[in-house]
């Protein structure tokens, strides 16, 4: 579970800098010092970049050519079912009933909370 939710930060921040913020608010969001968060994260940028460049990689000895961006970046919606089924598989009742609690769809764990706000407001 660590490492599909370490995947989805990763996935956020860099939708975050796409979106154009800086180091110092995604390390306010993230709750780290600004300069952890620019270690943690520039390298994980840096690949993004590279494989929005180069989609396709064939690293030296493969046989075939690999996605050289994460799925989330090409398929969120699938990335975030698959989470759902996930958290369905293990989390119990009454983390749904606090779900139900909240608002929030218990049997979309994940994507349901992904999804942007719409509002009626002017401007949204």
């Amino acid at each position: 579970m660590r490492s599909q939710v370490d995947k989805l930060v990763t996935a956020a921040v860099l939708n975050a800098r796409e979106q154009g913020a800086g180091w110092s608010e995604i390390a306010v969001l993230v709750g780290i010092r600004t300069e952890s968060v620019k270690e943690r994260y520039l390298p994980d940028e840096q690949r993004w970049h590279a494989g929005l460049a180069q989609p396709m990689r064939q690293e030296p000895g493969e046989e075939l050519p690999q996605l050289a961006v994460p799925q989330a970046a090409y398929a969120p919606e699938a990335y975030a079912r698959d989470l759902d089924g996930w958290a369905l598989r293990h989390v119990d009742e009454i983390e749904h009933e606090r779900w139900r609690q909240l608002g929030k769809d218990p049997k979309r764990p994940v994507s349901g909370v992904l999804e942007p706000e719409t509002g009626n407001e002017e401007g949204t």
